[in-house]
């Protein structure tokens, strides 16, 4: 649930260009609160910075629909804001936040099929090897995820 209420927050900045409304923020904040005692530290910093460069992006975005000609320096720095926010976004969505997340979610199951096939078979052969070089008396051990059954559980 947190990892997906990020995920949907950061494509909600972008499909709407960072004009985000108090709702979505307000979802976005009470959907991503466990994190705090679901996950390591690193993991709620990057919530919590996300949050951040929400708000500035949202910030910004106004800075830019309300441009004051005499204020020049005000509108650049709106303008590096967003273009810096954006960025920062752009990353989190392309495998950042996926990266941050995985070591403690199970992401496995959203790598291609073929990535899963290729794992199943490789400790399928390790399962296989253990049982020749036991003579089939020994329970092989296999990585998990795999079927672990021998003829006398069968």
């Amino acid at each position: 649930m947190v990892y997906q209420a990020t995920e949907e927050y950061l494509k909600g900045l972008v499909r709407r260009d960072g004009d985000i409304d108090m709702e979505t923020k307000y979802n976005f904040l009470s959907d991503t609160n466990p994190g705090e005692f679901l996950f390591p530290e690193n993991v709620w910093q990057h919530i919590i910075l996300i949050g951040k460069i929400g708000s500035d992006l949202q910030t910004a975005k106004q800075g830019l629909t309300h441009l004051d000609p005499i204020a020049q320096d005000q509108n650049k720095r709106a303008e590096e804001l967003y273009d810096e926010s954006m960025r920062w976004i752009i990353h989190a969505l392309e495998g950042c936040t996926r990266d941050v997340f995985s070591p403690h979610l199970r992401l496995a199951a959203l790598d291609p099929w073929y990535m899963r096939v290729d794992d199943y078979m490789e400790r399928l052969l390790e399962c296989a090897e253990q049982r020749l070089k036991s003579g089939y008396t020994e329970r092989p051990t296999m990585r998990s995820g795999a079927n672990t059954r021998t003829k006398a559980d069968q």
